[in-house]
């Protein structure tokens, strides 16, 4: 799986470098990377994670393992994945 914090990390580095970007102002892309990069990722904590499964389980009829375990991952993907 692409690690994107650690591209978006790697395009910083080489932008900031760049000549071209020498003597002009860096593009607002740049900034917003800068932003994006300096949050912290807040992780979930265990009620939210129980509670996500709840509703998970509560709103699907999952006969299987798979089934649920696939639900429950495009729930935390949903939730969590923009992180």
């Amino acid at each position: 799986m692409t690690d994107y914090r650690a591209l978006c990390s790697e395009l910083v580095k080489l932008l900031e470098v760049s000549e071209e970007w020498s003597g002009c102002t860096q593009p607002q892309a740049l900034t917003r990377a800068r932003a994006a990069l300096a949050e912290q990722l807040v992780e979930p904590t265990r009620k939210e994670a129980v509670d996500l499964y709840s509703e998970v389980m509560a709103a699907h009829d999952c006969q299987t393992l798979g089934e649920v375990l696939g639900h429950f991952a495009r729930a935390v993907l949903a939730k969590w994945g923009h992180q």
